[in-house]
């Protein structure tokens, strides 16, 4: 009884303690430049999704969520300071200016990340199925 007693406390403990969640959503861009110092441009929509979510780490970075008919998260935009590394399964592309890192499945990208010198920015489809052609131009349009 005392072990199952020191379980469930340990359990209550774990989950009290919990580490906090630590972006926080916001309504608009202007918000996100107040918590940050800095904007992320994304297209308005994409593909079939019906709408999208700011999320913000104070001072670090912006986030963008498409979301799904269903509210799960489809595709992911993320602008920060510093930088982004993926291992593996990778190729570099030049698109616009940029030598973008891409992780590849197949013909499909399954991330992208790239700098401006100052930023790093990371596409994550996760989920959305997108070719080297559609993955250049949303890239193109991410500022």
């Amino acid at each position: 009884m005392k072990k199952i007693l020191l379980i469930l406390l340990i359990c209550l403990a774990t989950i009290i303690s919990g580490a906090p969640n630590p972006f926080r959503e916001v309504k608009t861009m202007d918000e996100a430049f107040e918590m940050t110092g800095f904007t992320l441009e994304t297209p308005e929509t994409y593909k079939n999704y019906k709408r999208k979510v700011i999320n913000v780490i104070k001072n670090e970075m912006i986030e963008v969520v498409y979301l799904k008919e269903t509210n799960t998260e489809g595709l992911v935009i993320r602008k920060s300071k510093g930088t982004y590394k993926i291992n593996k399964d990778i190729k570099t592309v030049r698109i616009g200016n940029y030598d973008v890192v891409e992780q590849t499945k197949g013909e499909n990208i399954t991330l992208a990340t790239w700098t401006d010198g100052t930023y790093s920015y990371v596409v994550n489809p996760n989920g959305t199925e997108l070719n080297a052609e559609e993955m250049a131009k949303l890239i193109l349009s991410i500022k």
